[in-house]
C-alpha cells in the first residue's frame, strides 16, 4: 500500500493504523520515504491521523515534515513516546496552519507536555486541542 501513496496527488487525509502489529523502525523509514515521494510529486495533505503503535523515534518528524499544509494532527488512542511528543512540538513550531491537535487517550505525562509546549506557544492558528482521557493530566 505504501508504494501507492506517492501516486495519490489528490489525497487530503491520511490515517495510518495497525490493529494487531507494531510498526518497527524499518516500517517508519519506509513510510517516511513514501511520504517524501508523495510530497515531491505535488501532494498536499491537510489531515494526518496517526494510529500506529510502536517506537517511531525520530521517524515521526521525518513523516510529518513533508506536510507543511497540515491543518489537523490526530494521535488519539495510541501510546505517545517522548520522541513523538518532541516531533509534535517541532511540527507545531514549524507549520503555521495547524488548527486542531488531538491527543485524546495518548498516555501523555507532564514530560510529554513540556516537549509539546513550545510548539503550542508558536501555533498561532491553533483553535482546538483535545487532551481528554489522559490519567496523569486529569486533575481529579
Amino acid at each position: 500500500m505504501m508504494a501507492f501513496i506517492p501516486k495519490l496527488k489528490q489525497l487530503k487525509q491520511l490515517t495510518l493504523f495497525s490493529e494487531d502489529t507494531d510498526c518497527n523502525a524499518d516500517g517508519y523509514k519506509f513510510l517516511a520515504k513514501a511520504i517524501g515521494y508523495y510530497q515531491k510529486n505535488g501532494g498536499k495533505l491537510l489531515k494526518y491521523q496517526h494510529k500506529l503503535q510502536g517506537q517511531s523515534g525520530e521517524h515521526l518528524y521525518q513523516i510529518l515534515k513533508c506536510f507543511p499544509s497540515l491543518i489537523v494532527l490526530s494521535f488519539k488512542h495510541i501510546f505517545l513516546t517522548l520522541d513523538d511528543a518532541k516531533a509534535i512540538g517541532k511540527v507545531l513550531t514549524t507549520f503555521a496552519n495547524i488548527r486542531e491537535l488531538d491527543l485524546t487517550d495518548t498516555n501523555i505525562t507532564v514530560a510529554h507536555s513540556k516537549e509539546i509546549a513550545d510548539g503550542l506557544i508558536k501555533a498561532k492558528k491553533l483553535e482546538y486541542i483535545k487532551i481528554g482521557q489522559n490519567k496523569e493530566l486529569d486533575p481529579t
